[in-house]
């Protein structure tokens, strides 16, 4: 027995009008809230438009607790020690490491490292009224972690577009031996 020319073509369409639709839906989903890796790793809409919207940007210098071992011990972002900050961040400055953190072709999404743990070395804050978003920025793998009130979302390989971030946190660091330190 044939299959019905009418029944294929009904079929043919109603799967096109499903693919179409799915594409859509991801497509609209994608503009409201970034790709699916921007939302996870900084753990929704939400912190993504904290970032995005902040009116306030500060710089912290961070140094690993005393009698860690740096790069053998799993420690959490807020395992590190303040030791220097609050650094206010310029507004020009802050938008464009907003804008740097917020764009997908800042990260490498794929990435594979044997660098050990991640040494937090600077904590950026993103302030939009009480709300804070902080971003931990470890410059020996290029790895940063991002969290709020005291729960971390991800970490990204932002080795893609390092050198904003070096070139901002030496300039907000400037009499810091250690940062200065940082390969450009």
């Amino acid at each position: 027995m044939e299959p019905d020319p009418q029944s294929f073509r009904f079929s043919l369409r109603r799967l096109l009008t499903i693919v179409v639709a799915i594409a859509v839906g991801v497509a609209l989903y994608q503009a409201a809230f970034g790709p699916p890796s921007m939302s996870r790793l900084f753990g929704g809409a939400e912190n993504l438009a904290i970032v995005r919207e902040s009116t306030r940007v500060e710089a912290y210098r961070l140094v690993p607790p005393p009698g860690s071992r740096p790069n053998e011990d799993d420690l959490s972002p807020f395992d590190f020690n303040v030791v220097a900050g609050p650094v206010v961040v310029p507004a020009e400055m802050a938008n464009d490491l907003a804008t740097t953190l917020l764009s997908p072709n800042t990260y490498d999404w794929d990435a594979a490292k044997a660098c050990g743990y991640p040494v937090y070395g600077v904590k950026l804050s993103f302030f939009r009224g009480n709300d804070r978003v902080d971003v931990f920025f470890c410059f020996q793998c290029a790895d940063l972690a991002v969290t709020r009130d005291g729960e971390k979302f991800g970490i990204g390989d932002f080795s893609p577009q390092e050198r904003p971030f070096v070139a901002a946190v030496k300039q907000l660091f400037s009499d810091d031996a250690g940062i200065q330190a940082i390969r450009p």
